[in-house]
């Protein structure tokens, strides 16, 4: 997650996933089992598809990842 996004940017997903900031040594962990958490909520399952193509590097291609993924709108 360091190689891929600023200091800034990797607390605002924290902060975003509500990720308490003192759970400094399990908060990838964490962050990652929120992700996988709910499968059928596709507000969730969208969201997760967002974090893990910015990681992969998909969001550079300037492709909306809902179309990358076939999500609906």
């Amino acid at each position: 997650m360091r190689l891929k996004l600023t200091a800034d940017e990797r607390e605002m997903f924290y902060v975003k996933w509500d990720i308490p900031p003192e759970s400094k040594q399990r908060r990838r962990l964490q962050l990652a089992s929120i992700l996988l958490s709910d499968p059928l909520n596709m507000h969730n399952v969208s969201e997760s598809a967002e974090v893990v193509a910015r990681f992969v590097g998909f969001h550079k291609s300037g492709e909306r990842v809902s179309a990358q993924f076939c999500f609906p709108l």
